[in-house]
């Protein structure tokens, strides 16, 4: 087999990206692989970030090459995203990582997770992903109150969030000086008892 048709089938497995270091570990030479983009093969989405012809979404690409080169996964506002509970026209592609070797992915946020357990990860869309309680939690640390509580009610009203996970999720990591944590707890008081979330985000302004 040869080398291009075993990167083009590496990236086919894999959200149709493949990296650059992923491309060399596969036989392909550096000025091969500049041929194959020359030749339409492959499209550069970004500095050592390629995608097979008719991979349109960037955010995903991006997410793609974050997550693999710095073993990360999808957070914050992307994770939102993917999940459903937030969908705005533009978000910057996020991720979280454990250990942060570098603050500088270009185009991609990177935040720093210390806390985060394999139990609070999931794959969707092929990528590793923040859980719908987790990322309700690392989201209110960058987000006000009203927009996270008006996020947690499309999670309830969707089926996406389990107000009982999320609760427990945020008593496990939930701790003086942790950013968000006054906030989640407000919210989740608020829920307590025979909670009906609004079916929508105009309910929920006008409650």
């Amino acid at each position: 087999m040869t080398a291009t048709r075993e990167v083009i089938e590496f990236a086919e497995s894999h959200g149709g990206v493949i990296t650059r270091s992923e491309a060399l570990a596969l036989g392909m030479a550096p000025t091969t692989l500049s041929r194959r983009v020359n030749d339409r093969v492959l499209i550069r989405v970004r500095s050592g970030v390629f995608a097979l012809p008719g991979t349109t979404d960037h955010h995903r690409a991006n997410l793609e090459a974050a997550c693999r080169k710095l073993g990360a996964v999808v957070s914050h506002q992307s994770a939102a995203f993917f999940l459903a509970l937030h969908r705005p026209r533009f978000v910057k592609p996020t991720v979280s990582v454990a250990i942060r070797r570098t603050k500088e992915f270009s185009g991609v946020t990177v935040h720093q997770l210390t806390d985060l357990t394999d139990e609070q990860i999931r794959p969707v869309l092929g990528l590793p992903m923040t859980t719908p309680e987790r990322t309700v939690i690392d989201m209110a640390a960058v987000w006000p109150e009203n927009r996270l509580a008006r996020l947690v009610d499309t999670g309830l009203a969707s089926g996406v969030i389990d107000l009982q996970m999320l609760s427990d999720q945020f008593e496990i990591l939930a701790r003086k000086g942790k950013p968000g944590t006054k906030k989640v707890r407000h919210i989740l008081d608020m829920r307590e008892g025979q909670y009906v979330p609004p079916e929508s985000e105009l309910e929920s302004r006008l409650l």
